[in-house]
């Protein structure tokens, strides 16, 4: 699975959460598990940007593009 458990580590969550995202688009991969890290990812940071959203929305749906790597580095 592509998502890293949950850690205590809540500052790094933010990335965590991108890079699995952008993994999940990357490698095409996309089934109920990654659905639901994703769901538990941002229960568990409980605030989240609304790039990473975005970022995390556009690689489930499958829609990620190059064009898109810049909201991705501008998150970072």
């Amino acid at each position: 699975m592509l998502f890293e458990p949950f850690s205590k580590n809540g500052p790094r969550m933010k990335n965590r959460f991108i890079r699995s995202a952008t993994a999940e688009a990357m490698t095409g991969i996309s089934c109920d598990a990654h659905l639901e890290g994703l769901k538990r990812l941002v229960e568990k940071v409980k605030k989240v940007d609304r790039d990473v959203l975005l970022v995390a929305q556009l690689a489930h749906a499958g829609n990620f593009r190059r064009k898109n790597a810049a909201v991705l580095f501008k998150v970072i």
